[in-house]
């Protein structure tokens, strides 16, 4: 736009002459983001950092309201990705744990009566059809 258009623009509510004049998105307005992190790349996020953290080599880094999208979107997926991990882990050994209560489980049946030797083979095919749950770190910065 030229200054003569410029010049021309009036008010739609009062007809005075108005200037135009362009802002950025409303998120950059959001005061930064703070958060300390180590030369590991372990992260604390606390809004104030104790003196024995500044020993062990953590920094303060701040994240502008522009970057806030992209820091939320890479951090909830580190954190989905940990959390994935340890629930494999988890899992496997609660795998082994429950291998070896069946095993228990089924020796023991043995003495059973025919009724109580169906139920615990009923309750083991149960737990065995137990749907594995998944994961969100549920990583958002409010505003």
């Amino acid at each position: 736009m030229d200054a003569d258009k410029l010049d021309r623009q009036r008010c739609p509510y009062c007809h005075s002459k108005a200037e135009v004049v362009f802002l950025p998105k409303r998120r950059s307005y959001a005061p930064p983001t703070v958060y300390f992190e180590n030369a590991q790349g372990k992260r604390l996020y606390a809004h104030k950092i104790p003196k024995q953290f500044e020993k062990l080599g953590y920094q303060r880094v701040e994240v502008s309201g522009f970057e806030r999208g992209r820091f939320e979107k890479q951090t909830r997926a580190q954190l989905n990705a940990e959390g994935a991990r340890r629930r494999e882990s988890e899992r496997e050994q609660y795998e082994r744990d429950r291998s070896q209560r069946h095993a228990e489980l089924r020796q023991m049946s043995n003495g059973f009566d025919v009724f109580h030797r169906d139920l615990a083979r009923h309750a083991m095919e149960q737990e065995d059809r137990e749907p594995i749950s998944s994961y969100d770190s549920e990583f958002r910065i409010g505003d």
